[in-house]
Formats: structure tokens, C-alpha cells, sequence
């Protein structure tokens, strides 16, 4: 049962979550749904299609909706770089009211992974003590950014996206133009890569950054131009942590081509070392606002360079 199937049925039988998590990575349809179920329980005369309801999209809720004036849901826009406790308390409020034509009061949650502690904190007063007929939506790509707290008491639904074979022929389906996608590691791609699927500029880019750090491995980190590329392209960091895993990945399934390293003495230690330092640097990048990213950056080529020189 898929994720619409499921929220519908909990919907004809009332027993829909007060709070919904909906997790997954960019690109995967996590708007996609949380529009699909706003719309849904803001309509007047909802409408069966294939195993699913779906909103009228004529009634003059829908309307409303459509128009971004239904009285009875809210978007919640922060105006910074983080949601804060008074974007939060302004959600709870809301809440609190009266629907005004609405069965349900809405609030979604958009990038819920830049909620403050302090934020996040005052949103679980709501999550603890739900008001009656109100549901709060949450979307995040980085599930990890928040409080285990937040997440224990959503109902979450995980997005899987399409991946391998089946993502690069989506891709193909709406973009005649990209003739040579099957280069693009065809066994491991998924939707972490729908910039270099959609972007031959960004393609190209992505398959100079593989050489480069293939390079990089197999002369022992004696390859600088590593490091500019980590430091001029905005992918890069991205690329280095998926090139690894998909480098772990080949180590136990043989029958995936994913490159030739030249018989080079690469082990598994090696892989989760590298992977492991990628890893940190990315998550210090996101968790600290603040922080020296070439500082970061370069710290990170110098730990990779004593890694493959051991």
C-alpha cells in the first residue's frame, strides 16, 4: 500500500495522524504529497481515483486553496535561514482557532531540519497536546537534523525514490537530450543525482570530478586539483560522498562494473575510512551556520590524504 493509499483510507475512517512526518531526499515527491493531503482535507467533495482520494479541485474550498486564501491552512514561512520559536508559536495559535469553513485546520512545515532547538521545542508542546480536528505536516530531507523527540511523535512516511535503471529511464522520458546517461554509474544512481540527469553541463562536470578523484586514490593523495574542485564546485562534496559509497557498494557486488582502479591494493578499511571523514565534514558543514567552510574543506583533503597513503 502506497503512502496516498494509506493516508486515504486513514482518512475515510477518521483516524488520521494529528502530526505526519513525510522524509526523503530532494527531488523524491515529498511536496508532491503533502500538497496532495493538504488539498485533501480542505475539500468539500472529495473524489475516489484508482485506490486513492484526491481533492475536487471545483468546490470553493478548492478554490480557496488554489488561490493560496483558504482561511483554514498554513504555510509556514520562516524570513531567515532557520525556522525560530516565534515562526513556531505563530503555527500554535493558528491552530487553536476555530476552523472557519474547514473540517480541519492545516499547518505544513516545509524544511522542518531548520526548526531551532528552541523552536522545535515549543512545537512539541503542540505534538504532546494536539488540538481537536487539526493536523501539522512536516517535510525534511535531513531527518537526522531533528530532535528525536519531534520525530517520535509524527507519524512518519518515508519517501523512497526511483532509482537504477528505472530513475535513468524516467529521466530519459523527460529529457530526449540525454544521450549518454548510461555512463552515469547506471547500477547505483538515484535521485541524489537528478542534477547530473537533468544538467549535461553538471554531467560532464560530475564524470571530470569521478577522474579526478579516482587520480587521487590511485597516486596515493599526491593530486591537488582534488581539493580546488572541492573548493569551486558546489556539487563536489555531494559527488565525493556517493563516488565512495558506490566504491564500497562494487567491493561486494562484482557483477557492477563501476570502475577499473588497476588492480590497486584499495581496501574495504580503506573505503570506510574515507567515507567516514566525508561523512563528518558534511554534517559539521550543515550543523554549524557559522563555520570556515575552505577550513573544513581542506582538513578533510589532508585527513583523505593520510587514509590512501596508509
Amino acid at each position: 500500500m502506497n503512502h496516498q493509499q494509506l493516508l486515504s483510507q486513514q482518512f475515510s475512517q477518521k483516524r488520521l495522524p494529528h502530526a505526519i512526518l513525510i522524509s526523503g531526499p530532494k527531488g523524491s515527491g515529498k511536496h508532491v504529497l503533502a500538497e496532495w493531503l493538504t488539498n485533501l482535507l480542505s475539500c468539500n467533495d472529495v473524489q475516489q481515483q484508482a485506490n486513492f482520494l484526491k481533492a475536487c479541485g471545483h468546490c470553493k474550498n478548492c478554490l480557496l486553496t488554489r488561490s493560496q486564501s483558504y482561511p483554514d491552512h498554513l504555510t509556514l514561512q520562516s524570513h531567515t535561514a532557520t525556522i525560530g520559536v516565534d515562526d513556531i508559536r505563530h503555527s500554535n495559535l493558528f491552530l487553536q482557532k476555530t476552523a472557519h469553513i474547514g473540517q480541519y485546520k492545516t499547518v505544513l512545515i516545509p524544511n522542518a531540519e531548520t526548526m531551532t532547538i528552541a523552536a522545535a521545542n515549543a512545537l512539541l508542546k503542540t505534538l504532546e497536546e494536539p488540538t481537536a480536528d487539526s493536523v501539522i505536516i512536516l517535510i525534511t530531507h535531513d531527518i537526522e537534523q531533528l530532535l528525536p523527540t519531534v520525530v517520535s511523535r509524527c507519524r512518519l512516511f518515508s519517501i523512497q525514490p526511483l532509482a537504477g535503471e528505472q530513475l535513468i529511464a524516467q529521466a530519459k522520458n523527460s529529457n530526449s537530450s540525454l544521450s549518454n546517461i548510461e555512463k552515469l554509474d547506471t547500477g547505483f544512481v538515484n535521485i541524489s543525482h537528478i542534477q547530473e540527469l537533468e544538467d549535461q553541463q553538471i554531467y560532464k562536470e560530475y564524470l571530470q570530478f569521478k577522474e579526478t578523484y579516482i587520480d587521487f586514490i590511485l597516486k596515493n593523495g599526491k593530486n591537488k586539483a582534488l581539493l580546488e574542485a572541492l573548493q569551486t564546485n558546489q556539487h563536489a562534496l555531494r559527488w565525493l560522498e556517493k563516488i565512495t559509497c558506490n566504491l564500497q557498494r562494487a567491493q561486494h557486488l562484482p557483477e557492477h562494473s563501476y570502475v577499473d582502479l588497476n588492480n590497486s591494493k584499495l581496501t574495504a578499511s580503506v573505503l570506510n575510512q574515507l567515507f567516514g571523514v566525508i561523512i563528518n565534514a558534511n554534517k559539521t558543514l550543515k550543523q554549524y551556520a557559522q563555520v570556515n567552510q575552505q577550513f573544513v574543506l581542506e582538513q578533510l583533503f589532508f585527513s583523505m590524504i593520510k587514509i590512501v597513503k596508509s
